[in-house]
């Protein structure tokens, strides 16, 4: 019973890191393009690169977070940055997150968009479950992970097996440009930043120091070996996908109609799951601030989602990633040299 309780505890721990990041950008493909891809067969050696920084960082992180037993982010980055620069790292954590906060409502308009349906119809269901579980805090948080991340492996799998077994002829090829470590280094930093929050709020709830590192584990090897297959996918593929904002769900309506459907689903699931931990950890944050319940704080933030989301989704993606991939990258440093 107690080992049955310890691996249900490690796949909560991992689902719920899965779910942080497999948001909009990864699961769609559009992040997996935009960090390996543009770098052609290079984007290879950089996925097992981030794979192995983002295990051994968020088991870093979960250390950190036992020590510190926070309540919000605020006091790892009193941790790794010191009293001087924590105020400007406060508040562009905090832009961040609402930036990615408005990433997933965008998705999730384009997801019902590419569905033939309303593009707000998606927008308002998405805040609708965004406050139902958040009403219960991490505790709903890690159920939906627990539900959805079963569900867009098996799917993910499929699609992207059917792809790559049925390849393209050839055709244009993504040309090999810039700095493929650069780009591993960006992404790793990027998706670390972005599940702080919630790694913290994991490493309160279940402090047991074993635990945390096998599903930091679990969770970065799960991620990468998905990654993986994503980015083999889009590039067998990569005519048949220049330009397509969600590249994962084109490739699932080559194989039939109800695969293009699951798909477009299990993506709108993955997008809520990564919108959760965004709103979680910002409102925490807001909370611990303001002394205004979580409750509110999910409202207001969701509502600001939804304004900053008219930018759009793609412009979102390639615009503001990789700027805080590079403004990420100095937390990680940090974290690296850190005690």
């Amino acid at each position: 019973m107690v080992k049955f309780k310890s691996l249900k505890a490690v796949f909560s721990i991992a689902a719920t890191f899965i779910g942080t990041v497999v948001g909009a950008g990864f699961a769609s493909g559009q992040e997996i393009y935009q960090f390996f891809t543009v770098y052609g067969v290079l984007g290879f050696p950089g996925l097992i690169l981030a794979t192995v920084i983002l295990g051994w960082a968020s088991n870093k992180v979960f250390q950190i977070g036992l020590r510190l037993s926070t309540p919000s982010y605020r006091e790892i980055l009193l941790y790794l940055l010191g009293p001087r620069f924590l105020p400007a790292a406060d508040f562009f954590f905090l832009l961040f997150l609402l930036l990615l906060t408005a990433v997933m409502f965008a998705g999730s308009g384009m997801v019902f968009k590419e569905l033939n349906l309303e593009y707000g119809l998606g927008i308002g269901l998405t805040l609708v479950i965004l406050v139902g579980v958040l009403y219960r805090g991490l505790p709903g948080l890690v159920k939906v992970n627990e539900l959805v991340i079963p569900l867009m492996f098996t799917v993910c799998l499929i699609v992207t097996g059917y792809a790559i077994i049925t390849r393209c002829p050839v055709g244009q090829q993504p040309e090999t440009h810039g700095n493929w470590i650069l780009g591993a280094l960006q992404f790793s930093a990027y998706n670390l930043i972005l599940a702080v929050p919630v790694l913290l709020a994991l490493a309160r709830d279940y402090p047991d120091r074993a635990l945390l590192q096998m599903g930091s584990w679990l969770g970065s090897l799960a991620l990468g070996g998905l990654a993986f297959l994503i980015h083999a996918a889009i590039i067998v593929h990569h005519q048949q996908l220049l330009n397509r904002a969600l590249p994962m769900v084109v490739l699932a309506k080559m194989m039939n109609h109800w695969f293009y459907w699951g798909y477009a689903l299990i993506l709108w699931g993955e997008m809520l799951t990564t919108l959760l931990a965004n709103v979680y950890g910002l409102g925490q944050r807001l909370a611990v601030w303001s002394g205004w319940p979580l409750r509110r704080w999910v409202w207001l933030i969701g509502i600001a989602g939804i304004i900053v989301a008219r930018l759009g989704f793609v412009k979102l993606i390639a615009g503001f990633y990789p700027i805080y991939g590079f403004l990420s990258l100095v937390l990680l440093l940090l974290l690296i040299v850190k005690e």
